[in-house]
């Protein structure tokens, strides 16, 4: 799999550098964003793909736990704290590992191997997957990955454009975009999912699929051209 995507909430700033430092030590992890507090992270995950949150449990204004409480989100989270008392409520979340502060690069790598594979696993079952099924008029149905052209943002639901079909389904653009093969499928802009063998012509801003071109932003450039075998 690809490197592991990474941000970080922690409120203390000496430990938030120590995990920044420690994450710059491991090739494997790509830290996104780091934050000082777990109240605006919400609108972030919504529009980027994280495969991991470092989460501090004791913040003020909103806590770790409140933070899990609040945000649904299909990243892998690492709690971190300075006392062992929050461990059992934490596990309700089913977080993958519970650090406690201060944190040992060995310990730190443990994590990450942990993380790793539990991703690579992921994304293996990922890839296997010839289909999906989404709820629409209260009935699930059936959408095989290799009739997706692409998908469009619409609020709170997604535009699924398939052959000879259009589904609106609610759910998010991260969401959906989670349930798909990395290798099929890429994110060119934040209201855009393109299926890769769909794609016809490319001309630096745009990707024509049929008789559509799908805007690139630069949020997404570099991550979708990476998967374009360009000659």
């Amino acid at each position: 799999m690809n490197n592991i995507r990474a941000i970080i909430i922690e409120d203390d700033r000496t430990q938030r550098e120590l995990i920044e430092n420690l994450i710059n030590e491991v090739e494997e992890i790509v830290l996104l964003k780091s934050f000082d507090s777990a109240v605006h992270v919400s609108r972030f995950l919504e529009n980027n793909e994280v495969d991991l949150i470092l989460l501090d449990i004791e913040m003020p204004v909103m806590t770790g736990i409140e933070f899990l409480k609040k945000t649904k989100c299909d990243a892998l989270v690492i709690l971190i704290t300075s006392s062992k008392e929050f461990a059992m409520e934490a596990y309700e979340f089913d977080v993958i590992d519970y650090m406690v502060k201060p944190i040992s690069y060995a310990r730190f790598l443990r994590m990450v191997t942990k993380a790793f594979t539990i991703l690579s696993n992921k994304e293996n079952s990922k890839s296997r997957c010839q289909e999906i099924f989404v709820k629409v008029n209260s009935l699930l149905e059936r959408i095989a990955l290799k009739d997706i052209m692409y998908i469009k943002a619409a609020g709170e639901y997604v535009h699924i454009i398939a052959k000879g079909r259009k589904y609106l389904v609610k759910t998010s653009m991260v969401k959906i975009f989670n349930q798909l093969p990395e290798s099929d499928f890429v994110r060119a802009h934040r209201s855009y999912i393109v299926r890769i063998d769909k794609i016809l012509m490319f001309d630096g801003n745009s990707f024509k699929i049929a008789n559509k071109l799908i805007p690139i932003s630069k949020t997404y450039r570099h991550g979708a051209l990476e998967k374009i075998n360009i000659v």
